[in-house]
């Protein structure tokens, strides 16, 4: 299978272990930034991401789709965080792709799905960036570089 991913790459952090925690705020992206449009067969926006997406099932990416990436871009950035963490913002997972790719690959690997502590449900973002000339690797440089943006929020509890 030929694929158009030119450069993948994946930070993986687990609850137990070290976090991306961004040392600013982590906000949505802005309403200035032309609108990528994120999708997913597994969930709507807003409603629960199935068990089979989560460290309670299979732990493995949910089916991603995503259009509107403006043609000047240098790459796709995927960030799934975890905004209701309790130590604040966790970064769950960050992939760098191809510039023309419209889903995540099935088979990428590293993911680390949503495993909140019992509790009231929690949110995932599952945003997609397209970046402009930088490949920055963490979420608030990412937000910084970005040209587009999108995110679906799926929830989760325990």
């Amino acid at each position: 299978m030929v694929r158009r991913v030119v450069l993948v790459i994946v930070m993986v952090t687990m609850v137990a272990g070290c976090s991306l925690r961004p040392k600013e705020s982590s906000t949505l992206p802005t309403a200035e930034l032309p609108h990528i449009a994120v999708r997913s067969e597994a969930f709507e926006d807003g409603q629960p991401i199935p068990k089979r997406f989560t460290c309670d099932g299979e732990n493995v990416p949910p089916p991603l789709s995503w259009s509107g990436v403006p043609s000047g871009a240098a790459r796709v950035a995927v960030v799934v965080d975890d905004p209701d963490a309790p130590g604040g913002t966790f970064v769950h997972w960050l992939v760098l792709l191809a510039p023309t790719a419209t889903s995540v690959p099935e088979d990428i690997g590293g993911y680390r799905g949503p495993c909140p502590p019992p509790g009231p449900p929690h949110h995932y973002r599952f945003s997609v960036y397209a970046l402009g000339g930088s490949s920055p690797l963490d979420p608030p440089a990412i937000r910084k570089a970005a040209i587009a943006a999108g995110t679906l929020t799926g929830t989760f509890s325990r």
